[in-house]
């Protein structure tokens, strides 16, 4: 997979939410004005409660995948997130992590690797540790970027 689909600018760090939904909702915000996710408006309305996954503890500890598929994404996109403080998913797991994808409905095998690859990284404790402990946008997304190539 060619790894355009993550830079630094798709990256925040220390966000404060209190909720799981608020962070559902920052994560895909963060591809608000992303040319290649269309209108946001119809990708937020395509994040149904089917198209939100936690990965729990049995992965290496929880994150949280938000993904949306529409033929007017022109190209994947991922947003990543990690929280000042987590939150409680619906199993009672704390979250750090949220990751969004916007995806083109051409490219689902593309995203389909890519999530794959996002999940084994995330189920790596060193590796979970590693982007806990980036200091900036541009250290977590140059992991990412490695892991997910």
């Amino acid at each position: 997979m060619n790894c355009r689909c993550l830079s630094a600018a798709t990256v925040r760090l220390g966000v404060q939410v209190a909720t799981r939904e608020e962070a559902v909702r920052a994560v895909a915000e963060i591809l608000r004005d992303d040319p290649r996710v269309g209108l946001w408006e119809d990708f937020w309305k395509a994040i149904g409660p089917n198209q939100v996954v936690e990965l729990g503890e049995g992965h290496g500890g929880a994150v949280c995948l938000v993904h949306a598929r529409r033929s007017e994404i022109v190209d994947l996109a991922l947003a990543a997130m990690r929280l000042a403080s987590p939150v409680i998913g619906e199993k009672g797991e704390l979250i750090s992590l949220f990751f969004a994808f916007a995806i083109p409905t051409a490219r689902a095998a593309e995203y389909l690797r890519a999530v794959g690859a996002l999940a084994r990284a995330c189920g790596d404790a060193k590796r979970r540790e590693d982007l806990m402990a980036a200091k900036s946008e541009e250290d977590f997304a140059r992991l990412l970027a490695r892991w997910i190539s």
